[in-house]
């Protein structure tokens, strides 16, 4: 291949970007989706459902590529405790739809990277906070701070489906942190942490269905 031809940082710097843009689409739109399809389905059994299809498609995903996928037996229980708290995200996810709206929820549990900061500065080498950042993050707790007190963003359901998506976003972040110092501790593909933290967030959300669904 000529020189030339390869890609320079910019381009692949563009990409990077693009890519992220992507993602943030697919995930910004995420909620509005739950919320829409909620005059549908039960929220938690939807989860359910969405969290139990793309087990199993992970699963033959990693069949087909020949990819390990489950932890080493010593590490079993760390999946468990990765499946619980990923299992009370998508409760308090779906269930706080249920009483707060779509544009407000979306804020709410935006607000994982705030707290992986935090817990990253105690609980990761290396990734300490900085003036800089902190400065951000009081930036962007202001915000928060504002959406939750804005008009027509109180009332006691309203208040409720804000805690819970906030909630959700606190699980989420603990659910990351335990990935990365469990990833340090050993070495573990993507399959083997991701899997292990669907496969058992399935009951915490098939119980949680039952109890504020089918109770």
């Amino acid at each position: 291949m000529n020189p030339t031809d390869e890609p320079t940082s910019a381009t692949l710097s563009l990409t990077g970007f693009l890519l992220v843009v992507l993602v943030c689409i697919l995930w910004g739109g995420s909620i509005p989706t739950i919320k829409l399809s909620e005059h549908g389905l039960p929220p938690l059994l939807m989860a359910t459902g969405r969290i139990a299809l793309a087990t199993m498609l992970l699963f033959l995903y990693t069949r087909f590529t020949q990819e390990p996928v489950m932890l080493p037996h010593h590490y079993v229980w760390h999946g468990v405790a990765l499946g619980l708290l990923f299992g009370l995200t998508m409760v308090f996810l779906y269930q706080g739809l249920v009483f707060t709206n779509a544009a407000r929820g979306t804020i709410f549990y935006s607000t994982k990277p705030f707290w992986v900061a935090i817990g990253a500065h105690f609980l990761v080498s290396g990734d300490r906070l900085t003036t800089r950042k902190l400065a951000g993050l009081a930036l962007a707790l202001v915000g928060v701070y504002l959406s939750f007190w804005s008009p027509g963003a109180t009332g006691p359901e309203m208040d409720w489906g804000n805690l819970m998506e906030i909630a959700g976003a606190l699980c989420f972040s603990a659910t990351a942190l335990y990935t990365k110092w469990l990833s340090n501790r050993e070495k573990l593909n993507h399959f083997q942490t991701l899997f292990p933290m669907m496969l058992f967030a399935i009951p915490i959300l098939l119980i949680s269905t039952l109890i504020f669904e089918w109770g």
